[in-house]
């Protein structure tokens, strides 16, 4: 079924893509022969937003990660998610939520400590790059909890069914290895530019998923 669906929108991202700096939606233009997309209102005024365009195969290649981190995550990460949207939240989630805020707050604080001693030549440049990228992986995973977390408190008959879809697919355990348009459509609600390194996915089952671009 959804390689019969393939094709039939020209491009996928169409009005799915929002600028995080402005709010406004974002364009596919052609720059050097490279199909690419961009703030509208970057377009119309470089001044009113900052935010330069991005590679449309890059943000299809993020895609690509996010699904597969998802596959690979799924017992860790939507199993507990799905069973929360059953449950309707409720005060397990709130407290885990409480616990989550502290652990961030403490990562951030062992970042800034992890930076001063490095500007301080207390760490090896070695030794500083492996401490700041475990540090960052821990809040990346900690915010992702996040999101999981608080979306799960308000549910509702169309994320429960997306998320039905998403648990079915990545049961499979088959990793993507190129960007299937009907599974974007399937699951994706809008595309969220933090920067020209970061893109966030609003799943239409309620979170939202940041990648590197």
């Amino acid at each position: 079924v959804r390689e019969e669906r393939k094709g039939l929108n020209r491009y996928v991202f169409s009005g799915k893509i929002v600028c995080g700096e402005c709010g406004s939606k974002w364009k596919r233009i052609i720059s050097a022969h490279v199909p690419r997309y961009i703030c509208s209102r970057h377009v119309d005024d470089k001044y009113a937003c900052s935010m330069q365009s991005i590679p449309e195969d890059s943000i299809k290649a993020a895609f690509v990660t996010m699904m597969n981190k998802l596959i690979f995550a799924r017992d860790q990460l939507l199993a507990p998610y799905a069973r929360m949207i059953k449950a309707g939240g409720g005060k397990d989630s709130i407290r885990r939520l409480s616990e989550i805020e502290e652990l961030l707050e403490d990562n951030e604080s062992r970042r800034k400590q992890v930076s001063l001693f490095f500007t301080q030549g207390l760490l090896d440049p070695a030794i500083y790059a492996e401490k700041n990228d475990e540090l960052v992986r821990q809040s990346k995973a900690l915010s992702d909890e996040k999101e999981v977390l608080m979306a799960a408190t308000t549910g509702s008959h169309e994320k429960n069914e997306s998320l039905e879809l998403l648990m079915r697919f990545t049961a499979r355990k088959t990793m993507l290895t190129e960007f299937d348009d009907s599974l974007f459509t399937e699951q994706v609600d809008t595309v969220i530019v933090y920067s020209r390194e970061e893109i966030g996915f609003r799943m239409k089952c309620g979170p939202v998923f940041r990648e590197r671009v």
